[in-house]
């Protein structure tokens, strides 16, 4: 007859053998003929790792964000449970495994961006898969000795980090074990931080209108992305990054001049201050937000003319062009558009 025994071992530090006796009873009566004995081999924990792979390393400006992600090889004999799995882990005196930041461990990051906290980027797995790291494991919060976890989180600059490359070290550890439990691996993201750039272009415009006195047109001027910031407008930059100005359509020549066409305008030097619609690149199909501009897609700005009444019969050429609010000069450069405006 066999019998299969489930057995718990020990906490210890060292290999260590030990003598399992087996006794066997029948109703409290004890069989000491059936008596048997087991030698059990109990190794130490080991928690350890290797890297695996990782994206490429991300190059973004201020306010902007990028998902990265690391790979690792669990290659001790010890189970990984991340913050999902711990409270349901069976093993005796289950840590959660977290990634943290390193050189130094456990450092703030100034690339912290909606993470647990500023020196933890994941606390839950993003996924776990077999040794041969294409087949998910069947269970998505426990690394397996063999199996391989993937940690991803988000970067994002801080607003006071300068234009730079900036080696930021990650590495896998045992939460509650001295010096995190797993010896250092030296894995790193090399985050490339480019200067802010705003930069438009023209894409299309209304056809230009011709008035007499009392009628009003509705004119409008499409623009592109073309810079490495998003634009936010005055429903959105509420939730925008800190420090971030809004984008609205100034008057030109001169620029944040009163127009004599102003027709209900928020004010007499800014047509527009909210997007009428947002594109994707194909100037066609919608964008899912319509007030923010990412980059590379397309904005409009819809508002009425309407000559005032000391307008003199002539045409006009009145000139527009997107701004930044509160950055120098506007920052966005001019792309010389103009509504040419007839009065009869």
């Amino acid at each position: 007859m066999n019998l299969n025994v489930p057995i718990l071992t020990p906490t210890t530090s060292a290999l260590t053998n030990y003598i399992i006796d087996f006794g066997f009873s029948d109703s409290g009566t004890i069989l000491s003929t059936v008596n048997a004995t087991a030698t059990a081999t109990v190794a130490a924990t080991n928690y350890a790792a290797t890297y695996y792979s990782q994206s490429s390393y991300p190059s973004l400006s201020i306010n902007n964000t990028l998902s990265v992600y690391f790979m690792y090889v669990n290659t001790g004999n010890q189970p990984w449970f991340d913050d999902s799995s711990l409270s349901s882990a069976t093993w005796r005196n289950a840590m959660p495994t977290h990634l943290a930041t390193d050189n130094a461990l456990n450092r703030n990051s100034a690339f912290d961006d909606g993470w647990p906290d500023p020196d933890r980027p994941d606390t839950t797995f993003s996924a776990v898969y077999n040794s041969d790291g294409v087949t998910l494991a069947s269970n998505q919060h426990e690394v397996m000795p063999g199996q391989i976890v993937k940690f991803s989180f988000n970067v994002s600059p801080a607003s006071w980090v300068s234009p730079g490359v900036y080696p930021e070290y990650f590495q896998p550890i045992i939460e509650g074990v001295s010096g995190g439990g797993i010896a250092y691996i030296g894995t790193s993201q090399n985050i490339t931080v480019v200067p802010p750039t705003y930069i438009d272009s023209y894409y299309a415009q209304s056809n230009y209108p011709t008035l007499t006195h009392g009628q009003q047109a509705s004119a409008w001027f499409e623009y592109q992305n073309n810079g490495n910031q998003t634009w936010y407008d005055d429903s959105s930059v509420g939730s925008a990054p800190a420090g971030t100005d809004p984008v609205h359509l100034a008057t030109d020549n001169a620029l944040n001049r009163n127009s004599a066409f102003d027709d209900g305008w928020p004010d007499p030097d800014r047509p527009d201050t909210t997007f009428s619609a947002v594109y994707n690149s194909d100037g066609v199909t919608l964008a899912s937000n319509q007030h923010e501009v990412m980059p590379g897609q397309i904005v409009k700005f819809s508002f009425n003319v309407s000559p005032a009444s000391w307008v003199s019969p002539g045409v006009y050429n009145e000139g527009f062009v997107p701004v930044v609010e509160g950055a120098p000069v506007g920052t966005l450069n001019d792309p010389g558009t103009v509504q040419t405006i007839t009065v009869h």
